[in-house]
């Protein structure tokens, strides 16, 4: 074989290298915009989940399927507590009483 036969081996070796390269790499990103396609499908659905556990854990009523306390139920706990904590519920009405009234002495 001659040097030319040679050379012209070697640059075909390396323009094979160069395709099976271009080639492996489309693999490759393909493969890794699919995983990230997936994982961010999981990660709504991750999402929604935990806003919904968020919410019901807020409104831990609802969740369970009971109903909010109704009047007759308050005034029922509110017989059981100690003066201390009836006085802390009264100056807490109090205050919300007040918080929506305008105040007298701005007029």
């Amino acid at each position: 074989m001659s040097i030319s036969e040679e050379l012209r081996k070697l640059m075909m070796a390396g323009l094979g290298a160069a395709s099976v390269a271009a080639e492996k790499t489309q693999e490759a990103i393909d493969t890794l915009a699919k995983r990230g396609e997936e994982a961010l499908e999981q990660g709504k659905v991750l999402n929604e989940r935990l806003r919904h556990e968020i919410r019901d854990n807020l409104q831990p009523d609802k969740a369970e399927g009971r109903p909010a306390p109704g009047r007759e139920e308050i005034l029922r706990a509110l017989e059981g507590l100690s003066p201390e904590d009836r006085a802390a519920v009264g100056a807490k009405l109090t205050a919300l009483d007040g918080a929506g009234k305008p105040d007298a002495q701005a007029r």
